[in-house]
């Protein structure tokens, strides 16, 4: 397989262009995490590791299917023992690798792949050329952990070791609509484009059309992806409400092996996020001082006052008056003066004669 060949694809007025196969942007898809070059890992000492783990996974799985039929009692309490020292070493060796590697990035896969696995989208790195690419999986051999994976734009099947697959999420259907926007890969070089779901199919397919090229396809939903604004969006709405104080995230510390590109790139980050964290406290000390007043308010208009509820007027002294006479500003202006009616005073008896009887 040569993963820089030339692909031909159509721009959808019939013409074709040629584009470069390129290998999937490992550090553009994995939410910003800092890594050294992958170039530089000592795979002979690393990927036996990565193995090792997987392997405790994979284990961890079937003991899981074993304690959920075991009926025995005892045999259950040892299973269950089982399963703890099995987390226990899992832990522990996935700070080994850490340790050894000096990044709490994981390079490679950690997962146990499963049969259940098959058909879905995931990330394949291809040794030969030090590169990932997006594929298929159509094979899984779980007790050898051996996948056959299907590289998009290629009809080449490669067989790797679980340590070189890395499952992509599952999109969630719910999302992925008719008539939303997002985005797809290109079934001829394995690479991202936006593009607008127009239905889904019986079968559950997704058919599609993709916005460059104004061509249609029929896509699988793990194809299928948010667009890359839509997760900027995401990104930037990122709130800091539950935190007091800022931290600095596990990701953007400096390492010890970081070099000085590397750690100027931090720094700029941690910046970042702290110019975030002080406009979000801004933000939400002002939103509790307007809730505060807002309170202050609600309670004071709803306040008696004797028998009657105090109202504020509603109407505004700055409305036009009512007639030529009235003037602006004057509240009731040009209604005239109010007219009171006139008490009638009856004239009282002589009673006089009421006291002599006291």
């Amino acid at each position: 397989m040569d993963p820089t060949k030339k692909i031909k694809k159509n721009d959808g007025t019939g013409n074709t262009v040629e584009k470069e196969q390129q290998e999937v942007n490992e550090e553009g898809e994995d939410k910003g995490q800092e890594k050294q070059p992958i170039e530089q890992i000592d795979r002979e000492i690393m990927i036996p590791e990565y193995q090792k783990l997987i392997e405790y996974k994979n284990n961890l799985v079937k003991l899981d299917t074993l304690i959920q039929i075991e009926s025995n009692e005892e045999q259950l309490e040892e299973l269950r023992s089982l399963k703890t020292d099995l987390e226990n070493a899992i832990q522990v060796q996935e700070q080994e690798i850490k340790t050894k590697q000096n990044n709490e990035y994981f390079f490679f896969n950690t997962e146990a792949i499963q049969a259940e696995h098959v058909n879905r989208l995931c990330k394949v790195f291809y040794e030969n050329e030090l590169k990932w690419y997006h594929g298929i999986i159509t094979f899984v051999d779980n007790d050898e952990q051996k996948v056959n994976v299907q590289i998009i734009g290629y009809r080449d099947i490669i067989t790797v070791n679980s340590v070189y697959t890395k499952l992509k999420p599952k999109p969630d259907p719910e999302l992925f609509q008719p008539g939303f926007a997002c985005e797809a890969i290109y079934p001829d070089d394995g690479k991202y484009y936006p593009c607008i779901i127009e239905k889904i199919t019986d079968d559950g397919r997704y058919v599609i059309k993709f916005k460059k090229y104004n061509n249609k396809e029929e896509v699988s939903i793990y194809l299928l992806r948010e667009s890359r604004k839509t997760q900027q969006d995401h990104r930037k709405k990122r709130t800091f409400d539950d935190l007091t104080e800022f931290k600095v995230p596990d990701n953007l510390k400096i390492l010890p092996n970081d070099n000085e590109q590397v750690r100027q790139t931090k720094k700029k980050k941690v910046k970042a996020l702290k110019q975030q964290f002080k406009q979000a406290q801004i933000e939400k000390h002002q939103s509790e001082k307007q809730g505060k007043w807002n309170d202050f308010k609600n309670n004071a208009s709803n306040k008696k006052v004797g028998h009657f509820q105090s109202k504020k007027s509603q109407q505004s002294i700055f409305q036009s008056p009512e007639t030529i006479e009235g003037k602006v500003g004057v509240t009731g202006s040009g209604k005239g003066m109010t007219n009171f009616s006139v008490r009638n005073y009856q004239a009282m008896q002589d009673n006089s004669h009421l006291s002599r009887l006291f």
